[in-house]
């Protein structure tokens, strides 16, 4: 019963220490907290290999990614844009998995503008979660377009908003966005609705939702647009910007592995 306690124990410290790596936001607390349960293990390792039980070291097995749904649209048609005009034109329009593939092999992007040859990820911040209960609607489309066009004075934006009900095409695809300095020229951007540094959760409901969404929007541009999979960045590696975007409690290494893993799924 001791050398079960004792392995139980083990299990719950490798977990423990996982999720302190992952998503301890303050770094003197995380360094701190990792230390600690680093000598738990070391303690719980030792005794139970003095009392015959070996126990070897061994990270909580990652779960299978989760992959949303990808069915086909039996005679799709790309919908009209909310904006279609010379000057910001706007899409404007909430697809499904499916009708998003279709979208990439339709008409709408016949005419390519540009090579995109990446993606980057981003998190709206503001507005978080709470503040689109129903994630984006049309309108919000109006007021991003209006914000981006008139406070900042851009001519285009991001390409793609994504909520935990699916993926908004805002920029026309085909076409250079405005979203990263440094990769604005050569990268798709993706903006997930949340604030995924303070405000909201992005491995529990409505967050993880939009994670998830995420993830298979950029396996998804992958494979229909040809993006290299090693060219998916954060806009925090931009060096001219300051932000920690997509937010502190998203690990880049691990956001990458889900949507390669995605990836081979399509």
């Amino acid at each position: 019963m001791e050398k079960e306690l004792r392995s139980a124990l083990l299990g719950h410290a490798w977990t423990t220490r996982h999720y302190i790596k992952s998503g301890w936001e303050k770094e003197d607390q995380k360094a701190e907290a990792y230390a600690e349960i680093t000598a738990l293990i070391d303690t719980l390792i030792a005794v139970n290999g003095a009392s015959g039980n070996k126990a070897t070291e061994e990270a909580p097995k990652k779960a299978p990614v989760a992959v949303p749904p990808v069915d086909p649209v039996p005679n799709y048609a790309p919908p009209e844009w909310l904006y279609d005009e010379s000057y910001f034109p706007v899409v404007g329009r909430r697809f499904s998995p499916g009708e998003f593939a279709e979208y990439l092999k339709s008409s709408d992007l016949d005419e390519m503008k540009w090579s995109p040859e990446g993606i980057t990820i981003h998190h709206t911040a503001a507005p978080n979660l709470s503040q689109r209960p129903n994630g984006f609607e049309e309108k919000h489309m109006g007021y991003l377009r209006s914000y981006y066009k008139g406070k900042l004075g851009w001519s285009r934006g991001p390409h793609l908003f994504v909520d935990d009900h699916g993926i908004w095409v805002f920029s026309p695809l085909s076409s250079r966005g405005i979203h990263a300095k440094s990769f604005n020229a050569s990268r798709i951007g993706i903006e997930m609705l949340g604030d995924f540094s303070y405000d909201d959760d992005p491995f529990s409901g409505r967050g993880e939702k939009v994670l998830t969404m995420s993830k298979l929007a950029a396996a998804l541009l992958m494979k229909y647009l040809g993006i290299s999979p090693g060219k998916l960045n954060f806009h925090r590696h931009d060096p001219l910007t300051s932000k920690d975007c997509p937010g502190k409690k998203i690990e880049f290494d691990d956001f990458e592995e889900d949507v390669l893993e995605m990836l081979e799924t399509l």
